[in-house]
């Protein structure tokens, strides 16, 4: 994966929705309801760790199979020679049944930050990844997760050092206050990794707010 800076402001995800029909999608596709089981070994990453992911097939599903990473408001795919911007599937023509895992490489190479996962099945020599109609199982197939690389304990949530933040009860990867699961707590709306009222930066709310670094009374 391209070390980039990974967190989102607001215009740059603006313009990320516009450019990326995907992501457009993405966004409306918030509830659990929607999506299939994509399970990370552990959501929070240190230095030199793998990202592993587990994705389970209820039933057989045939395609090819896309992983894709938001990384900075631009999808990353998985392919056979490791991450690039363009869609390329990780595997082609395959039949997936139970529980398949994935090694999505190596964190050394990344920027610390918070990196949303995707993955789905696309019907074999399918065109055009962004059309919802070539996912095999129509939107009830996408599999999305989290994983938040090189952070500190403050922002990750992670206080006693077992992989997972300490909200995240039921290891989804996301933050339990985080129900549009883009990987920031739904009050963080700089994305800076903190609750907006978070002034000291200790992984705790307090009182105030922390809109773009500035105080409000």
């Amino acid at each position: 994966m391209t070390p980039k800076t990974p967190r989102l402001t607001a215009n740059l995800k603006a313009a990320a929705l516009k450019a990326c029909p995907l992501l457009g999608l993405l966004a409306v596709l918030s509830s659990p309801a929607w999506a299939e089981r994509l399970d990370p070994s552990r959501s929070v990453v240190g230095n030199a760790e793998d990202l592993q992911v587990s994705v389970n097939f209820p039933q057989a599903t045939t395609g090819d199979l896309y992983i894709a990473a938001n990384v900075g408001g631009v999808l990353y795919f998985y392919g056979e020679h490791g991450w690039v911007p363009t869609p390329v599937p990780r595997e082609y023509a395959q039949t997936y049944l139970g529980t398949k895992q994935i090694n999505l490489g190596n964190s050394s190479g990344i920027a610390s930050g918070i990196y949303p996962i995707y993955q789905v099945v696309l019907s074999s020599n399918a065109a055009d990844v962004y059309d919802t109609r070539n996912w095999v199982g129509g939107l009830g197939s996408l599999g999305q997760t989290s994983f938040q690389v090189k952070l500190p304990a403050q922002i990750s949530g992670d206080l006693n050092g077992d992989g997972w933040a300490d909200d995240d009860v039921n290891h989804t990867g996301y933050h339990a206050d985080d129900l549009n699961h883009d990987g920031y707590h739904d009050d963080d709306v700089n994305h800076d990794g903190y609750h907006d009222d978070d002034l000291n930066h200790d992984g705790q709310h307090d009182s105030g707010s922390d809109h773009g670094g500035k105080s409000e009374k």
